[in-house]
């Protein structure tokens, strides 16, 4: 029974106290630190930190304070006045004005002017002796009779000579006349290259414009945006203050708004670029800023069949072909009258002076020259040639009716799908809205968390993204729809 013993002696003996650690000994005296009141550093003032994208805020802060109002239609016709492509176009067709005029002065009387004046070394004269029969014959007849013929004048030592010839070309005025109209031809087709360079140039504003509204809207939607979440914030602060939530769920709402600066960061260099690009092409310099006004898009558009109809009547690829038909045409008449001989009319006064008797002093003439070259080979395959491309035209023009007319179908299609995606997009931000207020009161009654209602915030953000995209696309669509018709 010893281990019975044992264990009634351990469990009856006092609980064992531990030994405390000895003081530490007071320092000497010698050493104390005086007795003085604690020094506490001043604090430096609180600088509220930076937004990543204050520098980008206050360059667009300061453009739209100077900026200027402007219309869609306006900037149109800024960049119709002052784009370089424009002017270059308006260059050419002053070069073919030219060339034409050129071209029509040859159909006029050539006028050609010589003289000459020159000094010899001495005078040129001829002398001329009679036969010895002859004198002999004068000299039984008379014999005091001087028989001798005096030295002809052949030019004196100065001599001057002027002709003037008039030359009026006959059957060439033929070929000319058909060359002038081929020239006139390319005038107009330089014109309609113009005119489809003018709307190339309204399609690119457009684009430029409305690119600019979209990033101009898209700000304003991540302005909203940090209007609900600084909302949501103040929120969990009022919980984190009543010990319902923890401090950690800030941390939620931090990495949010930092997506939204890293948003507004590129929203606000899109703005600065895209009115810079709109700058560009208006000839202003690239700092200019416009405050842009949305465009009008309540007129009904037209239907296929009417817009199909105004774009075969009015559009500039057809009248282009026209003018490049006539140039054919008017080649191959030019070529036609070229296989006639040339004829033409030509008179000419010459004006003599020191010649002596053989150079009569003042001389004309008038008559034709013909001059025919047989190069019918030749010529005819430059005829079989321009036929081959007149009928090139004529495909050209049926490819191009049928592709004005899918064009015009595919740009109607693009406008309905372009409304109907918009109408699903203001269906999805509705409901994205309700389900973010939802969250929202659920998050008030402590029925969803702080993570419900950032999804909820995330998911509305994207719709109305996503509404504002297609807004605009529903208006480009539109726009370049009345553009196919050819207004």
């Amino acid at each position: 029974m010893t281990w019975f013993v044992l264990l009634l002696l351990l469990f009856s003996a006092p609980p064992v106290t531990p030994v405390p650690d000895p003081a530490p000994a007071p320092p000497p005296a010698s050493v104390r630190p005086p007795d003085t009141h604690p020094v506490v550093p001043d604090r430096a003032p609180v600088v509220p930190e930076r937004p990543p994208h204050a520098d980008l805020t206050e360059r667009h802060t300061r453009a739209v304070a100077g900026g200027a109002s402007l219309t869609l239609a306006d900037a149109v016709k800024k960049a119709l006045r002052g784009n370089a492509d424009l002017r270059i176009r308006s260059l050419r067709i002053a070069q073919a004005r030219l060339d034409a005029r050129s071209h029509k002065a040859k159909m006029l009387p050539i006028l050609k002017v010589e003289s000459t004046a020159l000094f010899w070394n001495d005078a040129l004269e001829i002398g001329f002796d009679l036969p010895r029969e002859l004198l002999d014959m004068l000299a039984l007849i008379n014999p005091n009779l001087n028989a001798s013929i005096p030295p002809i004048l052949v030019r004196e030592q100065f001599t001057w000579q002027t002709s003037v010839t008039v030359i009026q070309p006959l059957t060439p005025l033929l070929t000319l006349g058909a060359v002038l109209d081929l020239k006139k031809a390319e005038i107009e087709a330089a014109r309609v290259e113009t005119r489809m360079e003018r709307r190339k140039v309204a399609a690119e504003v457009e684009n430029l414009y409305l690119n600019a509204l979209k990033a101009d809207g898209y700000l304003q939607v991540l302005d909203q945006a940090d209007l609900l979440l600084e909302t949501q914030r103040e929120r969990v602060k009022a919980l984190i203050d009543a010990k319902v939530a923890i401090p950690a769920e800030l941390a939620r709402i931090d990495a949010a708004q930092a997506e939204l600066d890293a948003q507004r960061a590129r929203a606000l260099s899109a703005i600065l670029l895209s009115r810079q690009a709109l700058a560009y092409l208006l000839g202003d310099p690239l700092d200019r800023y416009y405050r842009l006004a949305r465009p009008g898009d309540d007129a009904a558009p037209p239907t296929v069949d009417a817009c199909t109809h105004t774009a075969l009547r009015e559009r500039p690829e057809f009248e282009l072909l026209r003018a490049r038909r006539r140039q054919v045409h008017e080649g191959r008449q030019a070529q036609k009258w070229d296989l006639l001989p040339r004829v033409v009319a030509l008179t000419q006064y010459k004006f003599s002076e020191g010649f002596g008797d053989f150079e009569p002093r003042n001389q004309w003439f008038a008559g034709l020259a013909l001059s025919w070259e047989l190069q019918w080979t030749e010529k005819w395959r430059e005829l079989d040639k321009l036929e081959l491309v007149e009928r090139e035209l004529d495909l050209q023009t049926e490819k191009a009716e049928r592709g004005i007319s899918l064009e015009v179908s595919q740009k109607h299609l693009e406008l309905l799908t372009a409304r109907a995606v918009l109408r699903a997009r203001q269906a999805a931000e509705r409901a994205a809205l309700v389900s973010h207020e939802t969250q929202v009161k659920l998050f008030g009654e402590k029925l969803a968390t702080n993570a419900d209602v950032l999804t909820a915030h995330t998911d509305w953000l994207r719709a109305r993204v996503e509404r504002e995209n297609a807004q605009w696309d529903a208006t480009a669509a539109a726009l370049a729809y009345v553009r196919t018709c050819g207004r």
